[in-house]
This record gives structure tokens, sequence and C-alpha cells, in this order.
């Protein structure tokens, strides 16, 4: 099989874990209510990372798989040479203090919205 091929069949896989991401459990809920007609921790509007974890983990499994193949698939088995180039990327340390400032801020201003929001809902539905 070719580079241009792998290349191809790697993005195309990864475009499919993609999607799958924004739409799982919904494959699997599907499959259940067609064929096999038993109770599961999750429903048509549950979301990853929400209400049961084990769905997570054969997400994950699925992630990990796909990593697998597409390591696999390289041409070179040396995978020191991208950590190679990894290692020789220089930082310029005089930008590291406003991008750590502007991150800190980020991360401030999300928990303030985070937290105003909660109080929002919870005072609307109290209980």
């Amino acid at each position: 099989m070719s580079t241009g091929d792998k290349r191809r069949y790697a993005s195309a896989a990864f475009i499919t874990l993609l999607i799958l991401s924004v739409f799982w459990p919904s494959p699997v809920v599907s499959i259940n209510r067609l064929w096999i007609n038993e109770p599961i921790d999750v429903d048509d509007l549950s979301f990853l990372g929400r209400e049961a974890p084990s769905w997570d983990v054969v997400f994950w499994f699925f992630a990990g798989l796909l990593l697998l193949l597409i390591l696999q698939s390289a041409e070179s088995h040396d995978y020191r040479a991208p950590l190679a180039q990894l290692r020789a990327l220089r930082f310029e340390r005089a930008l590291l203090r406003p991008v750590l400032l502007r991150l800190l801020i980020g991360a401030v201003l999300t928990v303030v919205v985070w937290l105003a929001a909660l109080t929002a809902v919870r005072f609307r539905y109290p209980g």
C-alpha cells in the first residue's frame, strides 16, 4: 500500500472518530433499541463524558485502537525522529510570562462564568 493511501485511510479513520465523538453513544443506543432491547445506562440525549463513564471507556478504547492502527501504518518504525524534532524546538523566554498570564486570566474568567451560570440555574430551579 502506498504512503498516500495510508494517509488517506488514517485521515478517514480520524474524521470518523471525530464524528463518532459528537454522536457517541447514539449508535450504541440505536443498535440496542433495534436489536438487543436491554436496559443500558445511557439514552439518546447522553453525551460523551456526562452520564456513564463506562461508555466513555468504550469510546476511548476505539480511539486508542485507531491510534495503534495509525502508528502501525507508518512508513518508518523509528519514532525517535519526531521526538528529536520536538526537543529541537526553542521557545523565546520573553513570551513565556505574557502567555502564562493570559492563560491564567482565561482560566479565571472561565471559572467566573461557570459559577455565575451555575448560580443562575440554582436560583431559577432550586432544590
